[in-house]
């Protein structure tokens, strides 16, 4: 995965490296002027990105207000300069501010590159409408693909017994302490009757004192055991292929905002290039951020890369 505080600095070229907090003193004069010369009224939210010039360029994701009428607001994309040392208003200039569309999920940079915010907005929110309620997560969502628990492989065991399927442990991607244990794993399901059919599932199961209950099995991934044309092809395995990696790391260049940590790889399906799917853990960077684990989707034909919150 490329690492925004890793990037190669090229003369003139934007970073991406995203602050939510403390920031430099140019990106606050630029909000106090930007607050005294219109009839809105700003609240940055991040700092998105700089560009190195003869000063510096900033990109900011911000909240934007009407004076008058809080209950109408916008989220924008301002991009602004600042001189080196700036100390004054006259030392900062506006250079645009564009409005994002409603469920904005990517911020866009002026050299393309593409800054993931669908969470930082949305915790943002949360932090104003409750900024004192702090919303417990007793869940400990560190992925674990060998050496798992024994009570894991004995879930997996009962899942066995069901008729008509079976299952392989894939990965453990979360579990709490709570009268026994709870735990989430993500697994690999395979119809008996019908050999080719193979999917990903989610489980959620309880143990205590040696008990299994399984709680659910949800479809992450519906799939085939070999390739057919636009079909989706279930070849589970922890850590990525090399191949798979490069294509990671290749859609990753394009993009900011979070860290994102594959630890298990699922699939394929050929159509309009190659879609790779993934197992990782996502931590958006932002003061609010919480690590999820999340279905992340990739195709290196077109840098494209979605993701579905699985726990």
């Amino acid at each position: 995965m490329a690492d925004n505080a890793a990037q190669k600095i090229v003369p003139g070229g934007w970073i991406v490296h995203v602050i939510t907090e403390n920031f430099p003193e140019a990106f606050k004069l630029a909000f106090l002027k930007l607050n005294r010369d219109n009839h809105y009224e700003y609240t940055p939210i991040a700092l998105l990105a700089t560009q190195l010039v003869n000063g510096e360029n900033y990109v900011a994701l911000a909240e934007q207000k009407i004076y008058g009428n809080p209950i109408i607001k916008n989220y924008v994309r301002i991009i602004f300069y600042a001189k080196f040392d700036a100390k004054e208003l006259s030392d900062v200039e506006i250079s645009s501010i564009t409005p994002l569309p409603h469920d904005c999920v990517w911020v866009m940079i002026p050299d393309g590159q593409r800054v993931y915010v669908a969470d930082i907005i949305r915790e943002y929110e949360k932090s104003q409408q409750n900024s004192n309620q702090a919303i417990a997560d007793e869940w400990e969502k560190d992925a674990i693909v060998a050496d798992w628990p024994k009570d894991i492989d004995d879930a997996i065991a009962v899942l066995n017994e069901r008729l008509g399927l079976s299952y392989k442990m894939i990965a453990c991607v979360g579990k709490r302490v709570l009268n026994g244990v709870d735990y989430v794993i993500v697994a690999e399901q395979s119809v008996m009757r019908c050999p080719d059919e193979k999917n990903v599932v989610f489980v959620q199961f309880h143990a205590f004192e040696g008990k299994i209950t399984i709680y659910s099995v949800e479809l992450i991934l519906e799939g085939h055991a070999k390739p057919i044309p636009g079909g989706i092809v279930i070849e589970p395995c922890a850590r990525l292929p090399k191949d798979v990696q490069e294509e990671f790391d290749s859609v990753m260049k394009h993009c900011g905002g979070m860290d994102v940590k594959p630890f298990a790889y699922l699939g394929y399906q050929v159509v309009n290039g190659t879609n790779r799917f993934i197992v990782a853990e996502v931590t958006p960077k932002y003061m609010w951020a919480k690590k999820r684990i999340s279905l992340v989707t990739i195709n290196a034909q077109d840098n494209s890369i979605k993701f579905v919150d699985i726990h």
